[in-house]
């Protein structure tokens, strides 16, 4: 009998999801956050980082839109408008995990399925599979992931857009098993980027990378089907071992873009920035003061608003 691991189950997950078994209210959700990916590439796309990133990489033929302008290969696409969906930060996020999941999925499965002339139906369940994959992973390895320095953005975002990815390249149970694997035990990505133009950068070669794990597959290339719990796997090596397994045991059952659901910004900065900026707006309207009269600012924050705001 073939023993379990959480590759395997996130893919039998995965390759059995259909339409038909996703609530209303969670595609709506699924919608909202396409739809809000698709603007801030849109945006993101007249970014000097964006038009840098274009000019170096955008040379291949191909049907997939780029942001910048033109049209490449699909994994030129998803590397550019991946760095597009975070130039300006004002993409989604999700506390699960505390990670930029539609900036890295939306990019690989919008690029999959332009390339491939698949349809918008195809590409929601896949962008909700790759979703709840990456956000049920941050709620099994905790914050503790993020705190411990790693940007799960790059680490758990990745793997989400990998099974995304998978599933719109057709693949067996089997095989998004092997992609899911791959994206684990290549894993990696650190919040030392923060305040240089390679956290966008980063965002994109992130779902690049993702449509290449799917790829290699879909090729023949075998990959680990036990890279989270082999003793120099993911948890081991990326979380010192913490990992809660009931949570795979709710796919299906608790839907994580309705709950605890995605934060769509209101100002183009780290969603850890947003409860201070409105604060001090409304201090503002309350107590008439003009800017120049403050003298000092004390603010009191959760440790992972703390981490967040290095700058």
């Amino acid at each position: 009998m073939k023993l379990q691991t959480i590759s395997n189950r996130l893919a039998d997950w995965v390759y059995g999801l259909s339409y038909e078994q996703i609530p209303a209210s969670v595609m709506h959700k699924a919608r909202r956050a396409m739809l809000d990916t698709i603007g801030v590439i849109a945006a993101g796309g007249r970014h000097a980082v964006v038009a840098k990133t274009g000019r170096a990489f955008g040379h291949d033929s191909g049907r997939a839109t780029l942001a910048c302008g033109g049209t490449s290969n699909l994994e030129t696409a998803a590397l550019v408008n991946g760095c597009a969906a975070h130039a300006y930060d004002y993409d989604d996020v999700s506390h699960t995990g505390i990670m930029h999941g539609s900036a890295v999925i939306g990019p690989a499965v919008f690029a999959t399925t332009e390339e491939r002339g698949l349809n918008d139906l195809e590409a929601l369940v896949a962008f909700v599979a790759g979703s709840e994959v990456a956000y049920v992973l941050g709620d099994a390895l905790s914050h503790e992931h993020f705190l411990r320095g790693w940007w799960t953005t790059a680490t758990l975002s990745t793997i989400g857009a990998a099974a995304a990815a998978a599933k719109l390249h057709g693949l067996s149970a089997g095989g998004i098993e092997q992609v899911i694997g791959l994206a684990a035990g290549n894993a990696g990505g650190t919040r030392a980027a923060f305040g240089t133009d390679g956290k966008p950068f980063l965002c994109g070669i992130a779902a690049k990378s993702a449509l290449e794990y799917a790829i290699a597959i879909s090729s023949g290339i075998t990959g680990p089907t036990n890279a989270f719990e082999s003793d120099s796997g993911f948890v081991a090596t990326l979380n010192d071992g913490i990992i809660d397994l009931s949570n795979f045991e709710t796919l299906g059952e608790s839907w994580r873009l309705l709950d605890p659901g995605l934060m769509i910004k209101r100002y183009p900065i780290c969603s850890s920035a947003h409860a201070l900026t409105e604060e001090s707006a409304e201090l503002k309207l309350r107590h008439n003061f003009h800017p120049d009269e403050v003298v000092s600012v004390e603010c009191a924050v959760p440790q992972v608003v703390a981490t967040s705001l290095v700058y």
